[in-house]
């Protein structure tokens, strides 16, 4: 039914778990972003936090002692969070991929790759890779979307281009940034789709709705959008969310009524997390309780909606973490 070549074995058999069905008879509407092309490596060691929406509660997860991270992922069923993570004065080449327990124990290197997705069922991964090849021997001329097992193994990729891959929570499809587009990957059909109109400076990081409807990111420069696919026609319209200051990274509320992203206002300001309502007019709402660090980006909602992960700066005098998982390496 799927030709070995056209669908790696890895996605054969999530799709046969998950019986996709190949019609296309529903409209749907999607929330997706772009990457600015250039470094994502930040100069500063960064570790993982934890914060409620309501400001309260704010606590490190994971003390990254000499490395930078980002991308922190909540798995489906909030027991794990996937990572990037990389020394302070390497290059994102040398980028892995860190899966840790929600309690901030038993992190697991996964070997290289970058901004993992959880596949919803919590079984697999999706990310990229930047010039690596898939059995990881060295660099390439060609980047790579990979899926894999969430303990590391049977990594494949499935398309040959980068792309801040998140895995749709409806989960038939791969959502990424291709050519300042957004490209759809059907896992049913092997097919890719760009959607937007045309291209746009789009920053790295995107959000995507619990129920696939809705997507979110943020201009290269400023301001952060929606967009919205009409599957039938398979084009997407826009509309901002917030129209000037930097954002980064939003993600949704499981009841796709909020997002939350880094946001400032002007560029002398540190990123902070932010709320913000997806009703029309509506603006950036500082969340409380983050005064303790120097600033905080990259969040994402857990599935039960009580708890935001998040990269922040390192800091000295936080309570102690559990180890770095490539202390010594």
């Amino acid at each position: 039914m799927f030709p070995e070549m056209r669908y790696p074995r890895i996605v054969l058999n999530y799709i046969t778990a998950r019986r996709i069905s190949l019609s296309f008879g529903s409209a749907v509407f999607l929330l997706v972003a772009a990457l600015l092309s250039g470094s994502r490596a930040e100069e500063q060691p960064c570790e993982i936090w934890t914060i409620r929406p309501d400001g309260s509660g704010l606590k490190r997860l994971l003390g990254t002692t000499g490395y930078t991270c980002g991308s922190p992922e909540w798995s489906p069923d909030g027991q794990w969070v996937a990572y990037d993570t990389w020394r302070v004065g390497q290059t994102l080449h040398d980028a892995q991929i860190v899966v840790v327990r929600a309690n901030g124990t038993d992190a697991r290197t996964l070997g290289l790759g970058a901004m993992p997705s959880w596949s919803p069922d919590g079984n697999l991964l999706v990310f990229h890779t930047y010039g690596i090849n898939q059995n990881e021997l060295g660099q390439t001329d060609t980047d790579h979307i990979v899926v894999m097992n969430a303990d590391g193994t049977g990594r494949e990729v499935i398309l040959d281009h980068w792309g801040s891959p998140r895995w749709s929570p409806r989960g038939d499809r791969i959502v990424s940034l291709l050519n300042g587009n957004i490209a759809l990957y059907d896992l049913a059909t092997g097919k890719e789709h760009v959607v937007l109109p045309h291209a746009y400076s789009i920053h790295w990081g995107l959000g995507v709705s619990r129920d696939g409807r809705h997507i979110a990111f943020c201009g290269s420069d400023s301001g952060m959008y929606l967009a919205a696919l009409d599957e039938l026609k398979m084009q997407a319209t826009v509309r901002t969310i917030v129209a000037e200051g930097r954002c980064d990274y939003p993600s949704f509320s499981p009841d796709g009524q909020r997002l939350v992203f880094a946001y400032r206002a002007t560029e002398k300001s540190p990123l902070r997390l932010h709320l913000i309502d997806l009703s029309p007019g509506a603006k950036p709402s500082l969340i409380p309780g983050q005064e303790p660090l120097q600033g905080g980006w990259g969040p994402h909602w857990s599935s039960d909606g009580e708890t935001i992960v998040f990269t922040g700066p390192a800091k000295k005098d936080a309570d102690p973490p559990p180890a770095n998982p490539h202390s010594g390496r």
